[in-house]
């Protein structure tokens, strides 16, 4: 077992939206300073970006499981990415917070770790916070409101 962040498919997620949540996946991605890769996690590779599908990993040791945005078919209704509190875990928390934002009640997180501390503070100590992250990207969202719908 290993430190996770889950989310599900509770509603329709209409393509424009998807769209959208995906683009500013692929902002935070760009933006953030935190090494990622692709899928396997291999060193001078890059995350996948598409309209509609973003897939990333840490970096060699640093990396651990696939985050993949959406889950891989149409019918799959839920997804995890277990990050083992890698640094890459605060780029998937903020991932979250952009899918939350734009699918709103279509879409429920949850996760191993508490709002207050590792969704805040980061996922150990001296790690980044992956809501600090989304709120310098994103600054006209503040504040951020705690996804956390249902704890697994």
């Amino acid at each position: 077992m290993g430190y996770t962040h889950y989310w599900r498919k509770v509603g329709p997620w209409p393509e424009d939206k998807l769209k959208a949540a995906v683009a500013d996946m692929q902002t935070i991605i760009k933006r953030c300073d935190i090494p990622l890769a692709n899928y396997a996690g291999e060193s001078g590779t890059m995350p996948e970006m598409g309209e509609l599908l973003i897939s990333f990993n840490g970096v060699g040791t640093e990396s651990y499981e696939t985050f993949l945005f959406p889950p891989s078919t149409e019918d799959e209704k839920f997804a995890f990415c277990k990050t083992g509190r890698r640094p890459y875990d605060q780029v998937v928390v903020a991932c979250l917070l952009a899918a939350k934002h734009h699918l709103g009640d279509a879409i429920r997180v949850s996760s191993d770790g508490r709002w207050e501390r590792e969704w805040l503070q980061g996922a150990w100590t001296g790690a980044g916070s992956g809501v600090a992250m989304y709120e310098h990207i994103f600054p006209d969202r503040n504040p951020v409101k705690n996804p956390l719908l249902e704890r697994r």
